[in-house]
């Protein structure tokens, strides 16, 4: 490459003439150095003479039919000639000239604007003249084809209005386009490179391009006016984006289609030639309200041995930026805040967190500890918003060295059904107490029944079917045929494997684990209970839960432990005497032997019976 690469030559005027006899392109080009120059044209369109000063050029045409020519340094004149085309044609240039000048008296002439090749490319379509129109017209031929296209105009109107219009092609499918589109009043382009002349712009696309695009400002004002020209190459469509920071009316045009969606109303227009439609605007008058409304919130607590940390979540919406301050409990230490992930540094005065609340939506995280420690009654933090809120969710953690007992808050919440499982064990416990079958009464059925229950509901009732099994084997056992009694037999050993198993298996661990309270409800489970509420004005609803240490826990298992040991050696011997009452197995009878005199002596008739119980016939 030259040291000028890639500028080392330029073609700086370009004249087009078009005849009866020919078509021919005058090309200026100025060269800094040897150097080759695309020319204008493609394969649709190829001259057939090229000459340089005169002389015959040396020229190549590449692998996309672009010709080239080699010039020497310094001016030269570059001209191209061939016939006239029939109808039309599309000249490209390569290297856009930076003058054009074009004489084609029978044709017109699309893609210069003001002596300025604007779409790099020229389309030039034949003119039929009067005695062309009376005759017949050959095939292929055409008269001349209007540019047209489809101007859309979408005018947002938020905190700031803009204008994005759009030119989209319509006719000619393929070709130059040149249009000079007016802008509304006041518009002030704020994209790209436009040319804009007398409140016009200058819309220049080239063959190929479907569509011309800019973005304006227009300032914010009550009433406006868009009209549609009475007569022009292109229609209007107008389309709004009304936020709900005003009150848009129309007047003119009727309102054709719309398409709103949940953050504006986007009405749509399709005016005819010479319609006017003015947009008359306002902002609503405030009413008396609050500004900020919490949409959600949540918060969790974890509460450790001496302290618990917390945190809360909220999204909010608010049609002003403001302070806003939040209430946190006294002795809350702040520890982070953050709106939208960004970090504030903010800090607690007497409880009070007071947070930049830009508008719009958005959402804020806070966390903070406080020096309380877990006791008999733990209560959620007495958070104040400040504001109305929807969509509270309380989240409260003990920590694995507490008993929960009770837990009490909004509706919507976690139950502990322990208590309620419990009635029912005192009622089964009735019941068993009389049915006198084991050798349990009432009260021993019961702290049977509350060991079991707070580890193990299916080990206790392994335990109970167990004794109640045996007993009712001392009562019925003796009824049974030899088969179904050795049956049992087996059934009971496998039976005692089974209580065994369950209570060498459920004991230590309700020694060494934490007690199951059977919490079931809305998102809570284990230590974790979680509330919701639908709305409050200000403060989050609290939610309390009482527990007590889990040695108190320990203790009283490790003592039912040991009652139950205690008890075992009592109900054992029990046991045995049920399963062995009767024998522990039945053996089978031995079968009586018949005398050979018997047998021989049988009369006809008690032999001729015995052939027919086994199936023969009498005398065989």
């Amino acid at each position: 490459p030259q040291p000028c690469a890639p500028r080392c030559a330029e073609v700086a005027a370009a004249e087009v003439r078009v005849d009866a006899n020919a078509l021919s392109i005058r090309l200026s080009v100025h060269a800094l150095a040897r150097v080759a120059v695309p020319l204008p044209g493609d394969a649709a369109w190829r001259p057939a003479e090229v000459t340089m000063d005169g002389q015959a050029a040396s020229v190549v045409r590449d692998e996309k039919d672009v010709l080239w020519a080699l010039v020497d340094a310094g001016r030269h004149t570059l001209e191209m000639r061939s016939p006239p085309p029939e109808d039309s044609a599309e000249i490209p240039f390569p290297a856009p000239p930076r003058s054009v000048v074009v004489s084609a008296p029978q044709w017109v002439v699309d893609g210069v604007e003001d002596g300025v090749l604007a779409a790099g490319a020229l389309h030039l379509n034949r003119l039929r003249d009067d005695v062309d129109a009376a005759q017949p017209a050959t095939t292929g031929a055409t008269t001349r084809v209007p540019s047209f296209a489809r101007v859309e105009r979408r005018i947002a109107m938020a905190r700031e209005w803009h204008a994005y219009t759009t030119v989209y092609r319509v006719a000619p499918a393929v070709g130059p386009i040149s249009l000079r589109v007016p802008l509304l009043d006041s518009e002030a382009i704020v994209s790209g490179e436009h040319r804009v002349e007398d409140g016009a712009v200058a819309v220049a696309m080239g063959p190929a391009q479907a569509s011309y695009s800019w973005t304006s400002t227009l300032p914010a004002r009550a009433r406006m006016s868009l009209s549609a020209p009475p007569s022009g190459p292109w229609r209007e469509v107008w389309r709004f984006d009304v936020g709900h920071t005003w009150r848009v009316t129309f007047d003119g045009v009727p309102e054709s289609q719309r398409d709103d969606d949940e953050s504006a109303r986007l009405p749509r227009f399709h005016p005819r030639p010479g319609e006017t439609l003015v947009v008359t605007s306002e902002r609503p008058a405030a009413v008396s309200g609050h500004t900020l409304a919490f949409d959600s919130a949540w918060s969790e607590t974890r509460v450790g041995t001496r302290s618990r940390a917390s945190t809360l979540t909220a999204r909010y919406r608010s049609t002003a930026g403001a302070s806003h301050t939040m209430t946190l409990p006294a002795e809350a230490s702040l520890k982070t805040v953050s709106i939208d992930g960004e970090r504030q540094p903010l800090a607690l005065q007497d409880g009070a967190l007071t947070l930049p609340l830009p508008p719009g939506r958005h959402t804020v995280h806070v966390a903070w500890d406080e020096p309380a420690p877990a006791g008999l009654l733990v209560r959620t933090p007495d958070v104040a918003l400040g504001a109305p809120a929807g969509n509270l969710v309380a989240k409260l953690e003990l920590p694995a060295s507490r008993w929960m007992l009770f837990a009490a808050g909004p509706p919507v919440g976690p139950a502990i059904l322990y208590w309620t499982e419990l009635i029912a064990l005192i009622g089964a416990a009735l019941v068993l107490g009389r049915l006198a079958i084991a050798p349990l009464r009432t009260h021993q059925w019961l702290l049977l029944g509350i060991g079991f229950s707070t580890f193990s509901w299916l080990a206790f009732a392994i335990v109970v079917f167990w004794l109640l099994a045996h007993g009712a084997r001392r009562k019925w056992g003796e009824t049974l045929s030899r088969r179904l009694y050795n049956t049992t037999q087996v059934g009971f050993g496998l039976l005692t494997l089974a209580a065994f198993a369950a209570i060498l298996a459920g004991v230590p661990h309700g020694l060494l684990g934490a007690p199951d309270m059977s919490v079931r409800g809305y998102e809570s489970a284990g230590r974790a209970l979680t509330w919701f509420a639908d709305r409050t004005d200000s403060g989050l609803p609290q939610a309390s839960v009482w527990s007590l240490p889990m040695w108190v826990y320990k203790a009283l298992i490790l003592g039912w432990a040991l009652w139950l040991s205690f008890a075992l050696l009592r109900w054992l011997p029990w046991v045995w005497s049920c399963f062995a009452e009767g024998g522990l197995w039945r053996p089978r009878e031995p079968r009586k032997a018949t005398p050979a005199s018997a047998g021989a002596s049988a009369s006809p008739a008690a032999q001729d019976k015995r052939d027919d119980i086994w199936g023969e016939e009498p005398g065989k």
